[in-house]
Formats: structure tokens, sequence, C-alpha cells
């Protein structure tokens, strides 16, 4: 006689094995299926605007400097003025 036990355990590997013969046929969490498709489970919202001269992330609300089409974090300008530009900065004495 086969016990319960038994019969579930063959039921369960008679499953696995039905839904692994064509590929999956089992459901998918939309939120797995979501994200397979599109990369995220649910939409991002970016608070990135772009980066600057240097690479440096620019954030919505950043203060920057547009020079002459280059735009510039403004706490990277000082560092256009000089490399950029040939700027020279001193202390006067």
């Amino acid at each position: 006689m086969v016990s319960s036990s038994q019969k579930t355990f063959e039921l369960q590997e008679s499953l696995t094995r039905e839904n692994f013969k064509g590929g999956l046929n089992m459901l998918e969490h939309p939120s797995i299926t979501r994200t397979m498709k599109y990369g995220y489970p649910e939409p991002v919202d970016s608070c990135h605007w772009g980066v600057d001269y240097f690479g440096d992330e620019i954030l919505f609300g950043d203060d920057i400097v547009d020079v002459g089409g280059d735009i510039v974090l403004q706490e990277n300008l000082e560092k256009y003025l000089e490399d950029v530009l040939g700027f020279k900065f001193k202390i006067a004495k």
C-alpha cells in the first residue's frame, strides 16, 4: 500500500516534469514578468537631469552654468575656468 505522502510526492514530481517538458507553463508573478521585460518591477522616477562637462551627474535642482554650450556644475566652475579656459586664480598679497 502506498502512503498519502508518497502519493503527494509522486504527484508533485509528475507536475514538475510536465512544467519543464515544453518550457515553463507555470504562472509568474506580475512583478517578475515586468522586471524581466522592462528591467524594473515598477517605474522609477529619475531625478537625473544629465552630466556636466566633467562627467559629473547633474540632478534636477542643481546649480549649473552654461559656458558657450558647455554645461558645468557650479561646484566645478573654478576647475572648468582653470583647465579649459586657462584662468589663473591667485591670492592678493
